[in-house]
């Protein structure tokens, strides 16, 4: 069984701590020399271990909400929700595991909520709060014993005011440029590189209405040092009087040395991500313990009314998965997507 070589592992840090195609990634702190990084991370991306994605800013965007639903259906519900849902123009994300579907919406005022039942959080511009947003760098950092600055963590659409006038076009451009399918403009490399865009396009990932994301990608990484990030936790629950999304964050950072993948919060619930390792090539689930303090503890005086499950890393399905191009493109009614391929902006923005 193959296993990650240390410049490998290290040159998976670099990148996902610049976060953005790693070029320009900083060479120097990964320990590795450049000549070795550059063609480790040609093989990094051509193994599928790494997938880039341009993620618009939801507000600037005309996204009105965004809905993080978790639901434990049985096989039927399960046939049906997964085909209504991946239909839909605003589901950038549906993972389906043994036990949970897992989906995002980026949802327009003129769509309806996906779904009534499971647990959902629902964040806004203005209500609620998303302080990380799938950032793998200190995860993966831990994962490898490395302590260093990995930018985390990272959130989605805030920090930046978007403008007023946000030019869709450019921002539909560089996002239809992830398609899957074969795109007009294919970039010239896996990764993204600010020498595949205009400068237009530029300006728009310097301002901060679009920006280009590094995800990691579990299912097909291989195991380093005997171990793997063998599984996903999805875990749910109700914000105890006087708690914040950001306090949680901090006590298990902190406290736990645990670093989530994703958080969100509506003010009342909280959606939480977060990998666990496993002893790779184990016959039965075999988790290896690295929590600093026992983490259920540190969430339970925190939160109320906690579900959690536990999903192994290679059960899970990506039928939709970061596929933020789906938000310019035509699709079926339901959308706030017209027939140029370019999403309805929101009253005060000209596409």
């Amino acid at each position: 069984m193959y296993e990650l070589t240390s410049s490998e592992a290290a040159t998976l840090l670099a990148i996902l701590a610049k976060d953005g195609g790693g070029e320009g990634a900083d060479v120097a702190a990964s320990g590795i020399p450049t000549s070795t990084f550059f063609a480790t991370r040609r093989k990094i991306y051509d193994a599928g271990w790494l997938t880039d994605r341009y993620v618009p800013n939801p507000w600037a965007v005309g996204v009105r909400a965004i809905d993080c639903v978790i639901v434990t259906p049985g096989p039927a519900e399960r046939t049906r929700l997964v085909a209504a849902w991946s239909r839909r123009a605003d589901n950038v994300l549906l993972w389906s595991g043994l036990n949970v579907l897992f989906g995002l919406f980026f949802r327009t005022e003129e769509a309806a909520p996906p779904v009534d039942g499971g647990r959902t959080v629902t964040v806004a511009a203005d209500t609620g709060s998303l302080p990380v947003y799938f950032d793998y760098s200190r995860p993966w950092s831990r994962f490898i014993g490395v302590e260093r600055d990995t930018g985390y963590p990272r959130s989605l659409g805030e920090g930046v005011a978007p403008p007023m006038r946000a030019p869709l076009s450019g921002v539909a451009t560089l996002c239809l440029q992830d398609r899957t399918e074969a795109s007009p403009s294919p970039r010239t490399r896996l990764w993204h590189s600010p020498s595949d865009r205009s400068r237009s396009e530029e300006r728009l990932v310097e301002k901060g209405v679009v920006r280009s994301r590094t995800f990691l990608n579990l299912e097909t990484l291989p195991s380093y040092e005997r171990r793997s990030l063998g599984e996903i936790v999805f875990l749910t629950g109700e914000l105890r009087s006087g708690t914040s999304s950001p306090e949680v964050l901090g006590a298990l950072h902190n406290d736990c040395h645990v670093s989530p993948l994703l958080l969100a919060d509506d003010g009342r619930r909280m959606i939480l991500l977060a990998l666990g390792q496993t002893e790779a090539g184990a016959a039965r689930r075999t988790k290896l313990p690295r929590a600093a303090a026992p983490v259920t503890a540190t969430l339970a005086s925190r939160l109320r009314d906690l579900e959690m499950t536990i999903e192994p890393t290679g059960s899970v399905g990506k039928i939709v998965d970061h596929r933020y191009d789906r938000l310019f493109r035509s699709e079926p009614a339901g959308s706030a997507v017209t027939s140029r391929g370019v999403t309805t902006p929101p009253p005060g923005v000209r596409g």
